[in-house]
C-alpha cells in the first residue's frame, strides 16, 4: 500500500507574539511528552519483570501472553510518541530560528542544532535518545 503524502507544515506566524505563543505550545508539548515517555518506561520496566515471572510459571501461560501484548502495546505507544517528539522539536527549531533572526541575522543550516538545549526543562538530543531506548 502506498504511503500518503506528508502534509505541508503549517506556515509560521509573522509577528513576535504569535511566534512566542507557538514556541510555548511546542515547549509545552515536549515537556508533556518527556513526562509520558518516562512514565511509559517505568510501566515497561515493571511489566517486563512481571512478564518474566509469568513466563517461568507453567500455570500462567495465558497471563504471560496477555502481559506480553501489554508490553508490546506500551512499546508501540512509545514509538508513536517518538514521532511526536521529532515533529515538535523540528517545529520548535523553526520558531526559535524565526524569533532569533532579528537578534542574530539569518542562521545557516546546521547552526540551529544547539538552539533547543537552551530551553530549561527540555531533554537534550542525547537525553531524548536515552528516553526512547527499549
Amino acid at each position: 500500500m502506498e504511503r500518503p503524502p506528508t502534509p505541508s507544515p503549517d506556515p509560521l506566524p509573522t509577528n513576535k507574539p504569535e511566534l512566542e505563543g507557538l514556541r510555548n505550545f511546542h515547549v509545552s508539548q515536549l515537556e508533556t511528552l518527556a513526562k509520558r515517555v518516562k512514565l511509559f518506561n517505568e510501566h515497561v520496566d515493571i511489566d517486563s519483570i512481571v512478564l518474566s515471572h509469568l513466563q517461568q510459571e507453567d500455570k500462567s501461560k495465558m497471563a504471560a501472553t496477555v502481559m506480553q501484548k501489554r508490553v508490546n502495546s506500551e512499546l508501540r505507544c512509545k514509538r508513536d510518541m517518538e514521532m511526536s517528539v521529532s515533529y515538535h522539536r523540528e517545529e520548535l527549531k523553526k520558531v526559535l530560528k524565526a524569533l532569533m533572526k532579528d537578534k542574530v541575522g539569518d542562521m545557516k543550516d546546521g547552526e540551529d542544532e544547539d538552539v533547543l538545549p537552551i530551553i530549561n526543562g527540555l531533554p537534550t538530543p542525547g537525553e531524548w535518545r536515552e528516553l526512547f531506548k527499549d
